[in-house]
């Protein structure tokens, strides 16, 4: 019963972050507001997906903030090791915000070997990451393909085009 409770609140807590994400909220100078939204969340229900799915890439391309976007990718593949919309957001983050190839490489390995449909796909981005702008450009098509909200799919094209 306390489970579901606190699936319930996570869920009003996340639509509630997400209402309130305006800039006149943004006053520390670490990590955005929303990040330690975010982290409650993910503490209060660590299965609550749409939180990792969604979060990392708001604090990464809106909010431009790697590393706190990294906090939450690194909690959500542990969490959802298998997602494969998941596990491609990271690998593009780590790949093109860290400049982390060994934990993109990492994360794509892992879902090579789980998904069987993306295999020519993501071997092509597994190999060209001794090329970052080629392994960038897989990557940044294949999550335009995946993200459908067209407001994200805007910054997101912004964010690929710097």
């Amino acid at each position: 019963m306390i489970g579901n409770f606190n699936k319930s609140l996570a869920s009003f807590v996340w639509i509630k972050t997400i209402l309130d994400s305006d800039d006149h909220h943004h006053k520390d100078k670490d990590k955005p507001w929303e990040f330690y939204r975010f982290q409650l969340i993910s503490d209060l229900y660590p299965l609550f997906f749409e939180n990792y799915e969604f979060s990392p890439l708001f604090l990464s391309v809106v909010r431009n903030h790697p590393d706190s976007a990294s906090i939450l990718f690194d909690k959500g593949i542990h969490y959802f090791p298998n997602k494969t919309n998941l596990n491609l957001f990271a690998a593009y983050h780590f790949l093109s915000e860290r400049n982390d190839k060994d934990k993109a490489y990492k994360i794509l390995n892992r879902i090579m070997e789980e998904n069987k449909n993306l295999n020519s796909m993501a071997t092509s981005i597994y190999y060209s990451l001794k090329s970052k702008k080629m392994s960038k450009k897989f990557l940044s098509r294949e999550i335009l393909n995946r993200v459908k909200d067209p407001i994200l799919r805007k910054f997101i094209l912004k964010k690929i085009n710097q």
